[in-house]
């Protein structure tokens, strides 16, 4: 994961990816009410979710400054001031650091030099006994698409099953009490083996479980 995701505490993430559209009053709202749908929807504390307005574009100064977006935490990574914009960081794709861990993120940055520098990261540092099957796939993929032509542009839907695989690959590299952490307890009924339902729980948790399974014998 790259800078800021990577350093980030919240147990949930959301990614709000821009790959042709700069910061713009739009794409600041859109991302703050995905943030306030999410938690609400999940009934998650605001320390519990933290997103992310992804764009790969680079944004203006003055654009960044007209949301508040003047505290670079990481090269590329902006906290805002402003009292709603401060619940989304910010990061430009541009401007993230030249390391292995930004690489498969800056591959799709639009300056074709740091398209260029992520494509190279990638091909001398990764180690593919830490990436996961479906994500060495498409690395590989866009590693000869960038060696081709680095103009390439991806579809919607092809962005869409990007954010799939980015998903899976990061739950992947999470440990089961992490993926667990904050689940309802007929979230955690779904689609877990019986000895991961009750990892990482606390007494209160497990005697909420044990409620939770009651009443739906009583209903069934």
């Amino acid at each position: 994961m790259p800078d800021g995701i990577r350093q980030s505490t919240a147990s949930h993430i959301l990614l709000e990816f821009k790959y042709t559209q700069s910061i713009s009053n739009d794409v600041v709202v859109q991302s703050l009410a995905y943030d306030l749908l999410y938690r609400n929807s999940k009934k998650l504390t605001a320390d519990e979710v933290q997103t992310f307005l992804v764009s790969a574009i680079k944004p203006q100064e003055e654009t960044r400054k007209a949301y508040g977006y003047e505290n670079e935490r990481y090269p590329g990574v902006y906290e805002s001031h402003n009292q709603l914009e401060k619940r989304v960081q910010l990061i430009s794709l541009n401007k993230l650091a030249d390391k292995p861990h930004n690489a498969a993120f800056k591959i799709f940055a639009t300056h074709q030099r740091e398209k260029y520098k992520a494509f190279k990261l990638l091909e001398q540092s990764r180690d593919v006994t830490s990436i996961p099957e479906e994500l060495e796939l498409l690395l590989s993929g866009l590693l000869t698409l960038g060696e081709q032509n680095m103009d390439y542009k991806l579809t919607p839907e092809q962005i869409k099953e990007v954010g799939k695989i980015w998903g899976k690959a990061h739950l992947s590299r999470m440990s089961l009490e992490e993926r667990l952490k904050g689940l309802k307890p007929e979230e955690r009924l779904m689609g877990l083996k019986p000895e991961e339902r009750l990892a990482g729980l606390s007494i209160s948790e497990v005697e909420e479980l044990a409620e939770y399974i009651k009443k739906l014998k009583q209903e069934g």
